[in-house]
């Protein structure tokens, strides 16, 4: 377990390895030493820059010398001793003293650098001595050696520990792309599971997961058969992406947990009369039970048991003559409803509530504060415009009736 010190994390043994080695990249980041330390594509290390000499550069003709050279300088005519050597910028001819003074200059920003660099090692290497403990620091850290060794020989012995996170890793995954055949009783909680296990997955450099189109295509296939609406909405409105490997396994976390939010049945028993959820909702006259009856996925719901009579917010119905009465108003909404043949809701949207309580579809439906999600929005259009029978129920759901003139 690694042991915080200062802010700092103290490589004491393998198990340590991740997070110290996550520190140390850190720092050498910030100190300009990464490209030198880095094992995988290192950079040659910096040599101190070498001062100019005088002698490298031509003297100019003195006096009593015999011999010399002719050169040109801006028109003019510039003699220079070939044998001798300046030994200042004085002696030197007019070539040779800017070219001096050029390379003066470069040295001595080189110079300025180089010392900002030593510094940086110095830095960088002080902070390792401390947060590396014995017999590591004893073992490895030897004088003769540059950090970059020593950052080699570090991540040897982690290396240990992590090749065998491997194969847990790819288990978690697998785990967590199980084909589902029942829905999670707290799906938020299955959501974060997954986000959890890709994670760690990439972190641990498995193939699978760090391809964001097999990590969607095992998302898809472990949700599928218990959240097919969903998995058909993100494949129809994600394909370019899903494709061209460009979205994350945050942005499918995110999208699941929207419908978390919007669409799982859990959290309709919590909904109190006249509150509507995050994208849809009902109708402030309809109560929990009709709520109920409404989100329920088959045209005739089962009749309510001895059990649920006598449930706290489930007065007992009266029985005898007019009984049938009460639950007329029920009745009357499932009909409109226009269920499938077999049983089953048409539902313009992705949601599990009667479509006449669709804020998408149905005019004046969602209040002031609602606002669309329009990835949703793009799906519904696109069934609406496939499905004719479901094209004409919504038309008719919104036809305005003809108001009667007065005699």
């Amino acid at each position: 377990m690694t042991t915080p010190n200062n802010d700092r994390t103290i490589f004491s043994r393998p198990e340590d390895w991740e997070r110290f080695n996550a520190e140390l990249q850190t720092k050498a980041v910030a100190f300009d030493l990464w490209d030198y330390i880095n094992p995988e594509d290192k950079v040659a290390w910096p040599t101190q820059p070498e001062e100019p000499s005088y002698t490298n550069y031509p003297k100019k003709l003195g006096r009593g010398t015999r011999t010399s050279s002719l050169i040109t300088v801006g028109g003019e005519e510039e003699l220079v001793d070939p044998n001798g050597t300046p030994t200042n910028t004085i002696e030197m001819t007019q070539i040779g003293r800017s070219a001096y003074t050029q390379d003066w200059n470069h040295y001595t920003h080189k110079s300025r650098e180089y010392t900002e660099h030593r510094k940086n090692v110095k830095s960088m290497t002080d902070w390792m001595l401390n947060t590396v403990q014995q017999p590591y620091r004893a073992t490895i850290y030897k004088a003769t050696k540059k950090i970059d060794q020593w950052y080699k020989d570090l991540q040897d012995i982690g290396d240990v520990y992590t090749s065998r996170q491997k194969p847990e890793a790819r288990n978690r995954y697998r785990r967590a792309t199980t084909h589902l055949t029942k829905m999670p009783k707290d799906l938020g909680a299955w959501i974060s599971q997954w986000e959890t296990a890709v994670a760690y997955a990439i972190e641990k450099g498995m193939p699978e997961a760090i391809d964001s189109n097999s990590v969607a295509t095992d998302l898809i296939d472990a949700l599928s058969s218990v959240m097919g609406d969903w998995t058909t909405s993100f494949r129809m409105g994600h394909k370019k992406e899903i494709n061209d490997g460009s979205i994350s396994y945050i942005e499918m976390a995110g999208l699941l947990r929207e419908y978390a939010k919007d669409h799982h049945r859990a959290t309709a028993p919590q909904i109190a009369k006249g509150v509507f959820a995050a994208t849809y909702g009902y109708d402030e006259d309809v109560s929990i039970e009709d709520t109920k009856e409404l989100d329920s996925t088959t045209s005739d719901p089962l009749p309510p048991t001895d059990k649920t009579k006598g449930r706290k917010g489930n007065q007992e119905r009266p029985r005898g003559r007019g009984t049938r009465g009460v639950r007329t108003g029920s009745k009357r909404r499932r009909a409109d409803t226009e269920t499938n043949p077999d049983g089953s809701i048409y539902k313009a949207c992705l949601g599990f509530h009667d479509i006449t309580q669709c804020y998408y579809v149905i005019d004046g439906k969602a209040p002031e504060h609602w606002h669309p999600n329009e990835r949703y929005r793009k799906v519904i259009n696109q069934r609406i415009k496939e499905d004719i029978a479901l094209k004409e129920l919504i038309k008719r759901i919104n036809r305005k009736p003809t108001p009667v003139k007065p005699e």
